[in-house]
């Protein structure tokens, strides 16, 4: 055997370097206390990434997080995040996942809660480790948005832009509001019905008047 041909079989692949990690990290103690004293411990997002830094150098092993999705409803933000976990020896031999993430926070945490949760879940699911609560939420109470989503009120949009802006306006006046994103989601069906049977309306209208 060659000089070449050693180097190329002493070059472990992305699954070869994943299973050693697995041999030297094992379990994970929970040793955080939740939040408003509950009382069960949880692993943290430092904890996972703490324990598996090292190994992951030594073994050759780099991860990358990229978000793909994001959106807030109510307290709770969503996201959908790819996992790359890339041989740094050939970066073409990698694999990726996808993980979501809910950060609840009634501030501005709550993104980094969920790409937090995102990622560590990702870990742990593939190195098989130990899972324990979820530390991200600090146990606050999820509060549903009260008000329409960006794909309704991107919905109403399309209808009120098939008006000229005199129709548009008497519109919002008759609906109450010039801001599209404060109507709730109770009224948005019978606002909608409302938008479309104008729209109709004057359309048929507009028709009439030109066949005259």
């Amino acid at each position: 055997m060659n000089k070449k041909e050693e180097s190329n079989k002493q070059i472990k692949n992305i699954y070869q370097r994943m299973l050693a990690i697995m041999n030297e990290v094992q379990y994970l103690q929970k040793t955080d206390k939740a939040a408003k004293g509950l009382p069960y411990k949880f692993i943290t997002h430092d904890q996972v990434t703490g324990s598996l830094h090292m190994p992951m150098v030594k073994h050759g092993v780099f991860t990358k997080s990229n978000i793909l999705e994001c959106r807030q409803d109510g307290n709770r933000t969503i996201v959908k995040v790819s996992v790359s976990f890339i041989n740094v020896d050939d970066p073409q031999d990698m694999f990726e996942i996808i993980s979501y993430g809910y950060g609840i926070d009634n501030q501005d945490k709550g993104i980094g809660k969920a790409i937090s949760y995102a990622t560590k879940m990702a870990l742990l699911k593939n190195f098989m480790l130990e899972t324990g609560e979820d530390p991200e939420s600090d146990n606050i109470d999820y509060k549903p948005s009260l008000t329409i989503e960006d794909n309704e009120i991107n919905i109403l949009k399309e209808e009120l832009n098939k008006l000229d802006l005199m129709e548009k306006t008497k519109i919002l006046r008759a609906i109450k509001t010039n801001d599209l994103s404060k109507i709730t989601k109770d009224k948005y069906p019978k606002i909608l019905e409302f938008i479309r049977n104008y729209v109709e309306k004057n359309k048929e209208i507009k028709n009439e008047s030109r066949s005259n």
